[in-house]
């Protein structure tokens, strides 16, 4: 039996006191068509936490398309979003100057001093080490 595998855009909160997983948002809908901003279901994506910030950011992964784009199925995105804990709303980030090209595979690294680091991923062409302020 083969079985089909479809990305989620669920976001799940483990609480370590109770050792339960409260369910925090999304569907299974397209995200174009909700009342409130989510990004669309995705795998392979950056993700960090801001805990001064209380704040998830998430940047780039990989979608399936249900339509395929020069016979692939699968889209590299160029997408950056916070996820306010408190409030529990995502926000679509704009991305200014000088920022990461398209990405999935890697994985994002914050210091104290609140700057990111990301280094090397999937589809890049020319690697190099990274920095970008998280604000």
């Amino acid at each position: 039996m083969v079985q089909q595998q479809k990305d989620v855009n669920k976001l799940w909160e483990f609480q370590f006191d109770t050792s339960q997983w409260i369910f925090r948002g999304g569907t299974n809908n397209n995200p174009r068509e909700a009342s409130v901003p989510y990004p669309e279901a995705r795998h392979a994506q950056g993700m960090w936490a801001d805990e001064k910030e209380a704040a998830l950011y998430l940047l780039g992964g990989t979608v399936d398309l249900e339509v395929p784009i020069h016979d692939n199925t699968m889209h590299t995105m160029m997408d950056f979003w916070k996820y306010d804990i408190a409030r529990r709303e995502w926000q679509q980030l704009k991305l200014f100057n000088n920022y990461p090209s398209f990405r999935t595979e890697f994985t994002p690294v914050q210091i104290d001093d609140g700057r990111v680091y990301i280094f090397s991923c999937v589809f890049i062409r020319h690697q190099s080490f990274i920095s970008c302020q998280a604000d």
